[in-house]
């Protein structure tokens, strides 16, 4: 008599527990009584490469890619089959760690600074590397954070970087960029000004570890510098555009500029300057003059300026009324033909400030 059923076992499969991916491993579980074949099956980035089975075994081979689980089934007959499932995991290499907090700047020659990264899934260990100058005095026993020191040949730019590592091997390496030198600092003051402007203060606010600033200007215009302010002189401006420069300095050395850029009129000027025009000497020339000569005055404004000419006994030879433009005005006078000695030039406004000079006919 023959009896036939689906059949039972409690054998295990046996090979690796963990896989790194993009690898191969072999599978082998003992023969079931009663199944008269095996067939192995998978789930997840897993390509079976051979099945076969001998005397004792069912034996299978796989290509692991990027996985998760595999499964394998088997059956007895034709009629009947019956699946056994069993999962194992297949790893990957860790992750690349997430960014690097601490300290990024001012590190001149500065000791004990800590470094420090969130875990990592599936790492089982971190590995702390860093440029030349840098010095990993210590990690943590989790792995997670570094302390670092600074030394002498570190002097301008670097990296601290760490790696996370499992049984698959390390992973992306994370890098930070360190520096010994200050961070640039931040330059405020006017942004728009006048080339007759001869004393235009900047600043900046102190900087960590800052012993001093260095201060620059373009376009032409000169600036003297006096710690964390300077003073920018525009009267010999060349262009409509210039950059009031600052970098903050350490014994490492020199940051980053930070730059303000400020547009320059070049023909405006400020109230304050007109002052200055209104109390400007008028100029005559040649002086002395064997009878014509121009003069010159600037004007605030455009106004209505009396120009006379008188001897020196308080005679009035010329009197005329001049259109003033605003800044640069020149009139020409003619005293060809007058006696030679000393004349006196007024120019008046139309608010009675008057200005007088000598003119000496030959």
């Amino acid at each position: 008599m023959t009896i036939t059923g689906t059949p039972i076992h409690s054998n295990a499969v046996i090979g690796p527990n963990y896989i790194c991916a993009n690898n191969t491993a072999t599978y082998t579980m003992p023969l079931v009584t009663g199944a008269s074949t095996y067939t192995w099956t998978t789930t997840g980035d897993i390509t079976l490469i051979t099945s076969s089975q001998n005397s004792l075994n069912t034996v299978a081979n796989f290509n692991f890619g990027p996985c998760i689980y595999f499964r394998y089934d088997f059956n007895y007959s034709e009629q009947f089959m019956w699946k056994f499932c069993q999962k194992f995991c297949c790893s990957i290499c860790p992750d690349q760690p997430g960014s690097i907090s601490g300290q990024s700047t001012a590190l001149c020659g500065l000791t004990g600074i800590q470094y420090s990264i969130s875990q990592v899934a599936t790492a089982t260990s971190y590995t702390w590397t860093s440029t030349n100058g840098i010095a990993i005095q210590s990690v943590s026993p989790d792995g997670l954070t570094a302390t670092v020191n600074f030394t002498g040949l570190f002097t301008n730019n670097g990296n601290i970087c760490v790696t996370a590592t499992n049984n698959c091997g390390p992973g992306v390496q994370r890098c930070f960029t360190v520096s010994a030198r200050p961070n640039a600092p931040v330059v405020t003051g006017p942004t728009s000004v006048c080339k007759s402007q001869a004393a235009v203060v900047y600043s900046v606010a102190p900087v960590a570890s800052a012993t001093s600033y260095l201060w620059s200007v373009t376009g032409g215009a000169s600036i003297i510098p006096s710690g964390t302010t300077a003073s920018v002189n525009y009267n010999t401006a060349l262009s409509t555009s210039a950059v009031v420069r600052a970098n903050s300095v350490n014994t490492c050395g020199a940051s980053q500029p930070g730059q303000l850029t400020v547009a320059v009129s070049l023909f405006c000027r400020t109230a304050a300057d007109d002052v200055a025009v209104a109390n400007t000497e008028v100029v005559a020339f040649p002086n002395p003059t064997t009878g014509k000569a121009t003069i010159s005055f600037n004007s605030a404004s455009e106004s209505r300026y009396l120009v006379k000419v008188t001897d020196v006994i308080g005679n009035t030879l010329i009197s005329d009324v001049v259109n003033a433009i605003e800044g640069y005005n020149t009139q020409d006078i003619e005293l060809t033909g007058v006696a030679k000695g000393i004349y006196m030039i007024s120019v008046t406004a139309a608010d009675g400030n008057t200005q007088t000079l000598r003119l000496i006919v030959e």
